[in-house]
């Protein structure tokens, strides 16, 4: 028997796990931004450039740049 919770149907064990599985990829991807935006700062360091001569050389702009580094950007 499926219980009943508040009278709506309880998830089942599917969309539990579902959902489950949604947060650990968000957070593998939070994670992945995380060490590519220190990377991308390392690089940037060690090549002496700053971020807005760095965003230059990639015609993006230097908040781009910033965003990526912090681990922030949408993309």
């Amino acid at each position: 028997k499926e219980r009943k919770h508040c009278g709506e149907q309880a998830p089942s064990v599917d969309m539990i796990f579902g959902r489950h599985l949604q947060i650990v990829e968000r957070i593998d991807l939070m994670i992945e931004k995380n060490m590519l935006g220190k990377f991308i700062r390392t690089k940037r360091e060690e090549a002496r450039l700053s971020q807005k001569q760095f965003a230059e050389q990639l015609f993006v702009t230097e908040s781009a740049v910033s965003k990526w580094e912090r681990g922030v950007s949408q993309t």
